[in-house]
């Protein structure tokens, strides 16, 4: 057995994690190695410490030179006030988006696209023979057929840009 694997079962020996034939391997090697008997002796004294009940209670005025150390260090390091800016900001920032990007999906009127003859005969249901009625309706028949041409034109120049 190496001395890491020692460490390593003396720890679990504390825990109360070590089957009965590695802990006596273990006790072997520690009658062996002095450097992993004192280590023992070190985990021993240090459970035994943090075993007690009762903690000592820490110094006076340990909180207040704690905090001054802490305030110091941030001030030090220079990035202190950077970290409490983006704390405050980017929470504040995404919120103001999120309501900027909701008021705009809400209140956005809705575009309408203008339709061609056949998609508005389709998806209006319109009929197509109102329009061409009244013309019918006129008494000349020269004035029926200009108004046919001219409309029959109207339905061209606006997609193509140019007559037929």
């Amino acid at each position: 057995m190496n001395c890491r694997t020692a460490e390593r079962w003396l720890l679990r020996r504390h825990d109360r994690r070590l089957s009965p034939d590695k802990e006596q391997e273990l006790d072997t090697h520690l009658r062996a190695c002095p450097l992993c008997s004192a280590r023992e002796d070190g985990y021993r004294a240090l459970f035994a410490d943090l075993g007690r009940e009762t903690a000592p209670p820490p110094r006076p005025l340990f909180w207040e030179r704690l905090e001054a150390r802490i305030v110091e260090k941030e001030r030090e390091n220079g990035w202190g006030l950077v970290r409490l800016f983006c704390r405050r900001a980017i929470p504040v920032s995404l919120a103001l988006s999120g309501l900027v990007l909701a008021a705009v999906l809400l209140f956005s009127p809705a575009r309408e696209t203008p339709f061609s003859s056949s998609e508005s005969l389709l998806l209006r249901d319109d009929n197509p023979l109102v329009e061409t009625k009244s013309l019918l309706d006129n008494n000349k028949l020269e004035d029926k057929n200009m108004m046919l041409i001219f409309a029959s034109m109207e339905d061209y120049a606006p997609r193509q840009g140019r007559l037929p």
